[in-house]
């Protein structure tokens, strides 16, 4: 625990919780292993408690007419302390799927990234022509992606992956009942629950944005 806490970005922003994660740094050595019992309890309880759920979100604008919503760029800005259950919890999840993501699977993974798939394809299109086969590409806007991934067929992809019962109820409780709101200078909005996707700016997200679409490369 003391390695996850002094590993957080001490220049992220403060969340909801007003903790700000250089304090985490700074006191790792006090708070880790009361910090590490909450974890454990968390885990036992398959319960991801709901105060560390909350996110404020900001508009930061991009261009053109700022009076037309398309133009700002939504962020959400989580608290850093919940990170730290997300930081164990992904370690263990990194591991127990290294043999399980299909090797085309470059986004968010070590070692894998643009560079690899864009070799991976010419080599495939070179083989092709030289076997006079024709070569295609379909091309798919994944923006959103993070945003629009149920939660009930996340729960039943774990299962599928060899999840016990208990670590699914577990990552669907990370996954539910979050909320968040609006902040634009000290002006803020009312709590509004999420009811899917994946928490944008979190450690898990990408993680269970890959198991999500792991199985599409079953169809290759």
């Amino acid at each position: 625990m003391f390695q996850v806490l002094i590993s957080l970005n001490p220049k992220k922003v403060t969340g909801v919780d007003n903790i700000p994660p250089k304090i985490l740094n700074c006191s790792a050595q006090s708070i880790s292993v009361p910090l590490s019992r909450i974890v454990n309890k968390m885990i036992e309880t398959n319960i991801f408690l709901d105060d560390l759920k909350k996110a404020k979100v900001t508009p930061l604008y991009k261009k053109d007419d700022p009076f037309v919503m398309k133009n700002y760029r939504h962020v959400s800005i989580l608290s850093s302390t919940p990170k730290v259950f997300e930081k164990v919890i992904n370690d263990q999840l990194c591991t127990y799927f290294e043999n399980i993501f299909h090797n085309f699977l470059a986004a968010f993974r070590p070692k894998y990234g643009c560079q690899t798939t864009l070799l991976r394809m010419i080599e495939d299109w070179k083989m092709a022509l030289d076997n006079n086969e024709h070569v295609g590409a379909i091309l798919m806007d994944l923006s959103k992606a993070f945003d629009c991934l149920p939660h009930n067929l996340i729960a039943l992809k774990l299962k599928a992956y060899g999840f016990s019962d208990n670590s699914v109820s577990l990552v669907h409780n990370y996954l539910t009942n979050r909320k968040q709101r609006v902040k634009i200078g000290k002006v803020h909005s009312s709590w509004t629950e999420t009811i899917k996707g994946v928490p944008q700016g979190s450690i898990l997200g990408p993680l269970i944005f890959n198991i999500f679409i792991n199985d599409i490369f079953l169809l290759y």
